[in-house]
């Protein structure tokens, strides 16, 4: 396996290629699965285009990131522009790394929960235990997943600000795991500051302090609830000094949906063609599906925290309103934390090779349609809606194989039904 450092030099070394290219750089700007109304770096630039001329940012429909994006770049523009995609290298480099601690570290302590609770087991589940020596190189797996994922490098060199996003998800998981409430509660509202949806979070940072600490479910919740509030307060109050509605513009952006520029999503389409009589509804619909899942599988999952997070930060890229594949990308990139689960998926080659042609067929697609005009934009959305199914039947696929194999720790590798010799066949009721 390549270290994680050789994987950071290597990496690096492509997105320093691909910078070098003005051609590659702007084709990946325009990519619709890349660049999104809210990330685009394009939209950026017009915003901080408008906010030195003194044109109010908000009132038209070009610029939709949060005012501290804006001014953050601003200021490194003033600097040098040259310091820019220094930047977004350094914060690709700086969440590979920190994704790879967190990996040592989960990894770390699920080997040693295990190993305490192995008295609870059934007598054969030793065969399945993992243990440190199977997956320490997990982490440098991990690490050069993140570098070398396709998705994230056309992320980087289109300079979107979903690889800030990125970053701060990256650092919440690691502070999770190493137990700093003040840093992750911090990291938990800047992500939740830039794209709103990743305020369900809360539960599992919740449960996850609550498990670490013995402390009540109370305590914990009230400690990890100020933390957060105080947090976002800071942030929103900063963003709201100029004005107010500078303040609550993105998150009214991201709810309300009104940008319907094509991007790997389920919104543009429908939106485009739904009556406008029924648009609230379907709009309330489409919002409540992105976090109606957190409830249930928090239930499920209450003694799971980190497995927990990790699915409802999945099933937030691919159900946002305005998703990139770098945000699945960096859910593609933590797969293999769980990769002791992996003997129990159902349908691993259907789909991968779905995820795989439909990635492939985005561009082709979207050629066909805007530039030779042979096509339609039902040809796009078809592909996209492809690329989401493949994301919703991995999402579930991997939640079945990991209850499937805590199944199998408790119960046996072949469990037997009650009072009989028959072996018992496990399966997902509705």
């Amino acid at each position: 396996m390549i270290s994680s450092e050789t994987s950071i030099v290597l990496g690096v070394a492509v997105r320093a290629c691909l910078f070098a290219s003005s051609t590659i750089r702007q084709w990946l700007m325009d990519r619709p699965e890349v660049s999104t109304p809210q990330s685009s770096w394009i939209r950026l630039k017009e915003g901080m285009a408008l906010y030195k001329n003194d044109i109010p940012i908000y009132d038209g429909d070009s610029f939709h990131d949060s005012p501290l994006m804006l001014h953050f770049f601003l200021r490194l523009n003033d600097l040098s522009p040259l310091l820019i995609p220094i930047f977004f290298v350094l914060a690709d480099v700086v969440a590979a790394i920190k994704l790879s601690q967190f990996s040592r570290l989960y990894i770390g302590d699920l080997v040693a929960d295990q190993q305490e609770s192995r008295s609870k087991f059934a007598d054969d589940s030793y065969k399945i235990l993992p243990n440190r020596n199977r997956l320490e190189w997990i982490p440098d797996l991990v690490c050069l997943l993140y570098m070398l994922n396709p998705f994230l490098i056309a992320a980087c060199v289109a300079q979107t600000t979903v690889v800030f996003n990125n970053l701060f998800l990256c650092l919440l998981f690691y502070h999770t795991v190493k137990e700093n409430a003040i840093q992750a509660t911090l990291f938990l509202a800047l992500t939740t500051y830039q794209t709103f949806y990743p305020v369900q979070l809360v539960a599992p940072l919740i449960m996850y302090f609550h498990k670490q600490s013995n402390a009540s479910v109370l305590r914990c919740t009230v400690k990890i609830s100020v933390l957060f509030m105080l947090w976002s307060a800071i942030l929103f109050g900063i963003s709201g000094m100029e004005s107010v509605d500078s303040m609550m513009a993105t998150m009214k952006f991201i709810l309300t949906v009104p940008d319907l520029t094509p991007n790997v999503g389920i919104f543009w389409y429908f939106f485009t063609e739904v009556f406008n009589h029924f648009h609230a509804f379907f709009l309330a619909v489409f919002q409540l599906n992105v976090v109606i899942f957190s409830m249930p599988l928090t239930i499920k999952l209450k003694s799971r925290p980190i497995f927990l997070m990790f699915h409802l930060c999945y099933i937030i890229a691919t159900f946002k309103s305005y998703p990139s594949v770098a945000d699945a990308g960096l859910c593609l990139c933590i797969l293999p934390i769980w990769s002791h689960t992996f003997e129990h998926l159902r349908s691993p080659l259907v789909t991968s090779v779905m995820l795989l042609v439909s990635s492939i067929l985005c561009p082709v697609m979207w050629h066909l349609w805007i530039q030779t005009g042979t096509a339609n934009a039902n040809f796009y959305f078809a592909t996209t809606l492809t690329y989401t199914t493949a994301h919703v039947l991995l999402l579930t696929d991997l939640l079945i194989a990991y209850l499937k194999y805590d199944y199998h720790l408790f119960e046996g590798l072949k469990p037997k039904l009650d009072n009989t010799e028959k072996e018992a066949a496990i399966r997902l009721k509705n």
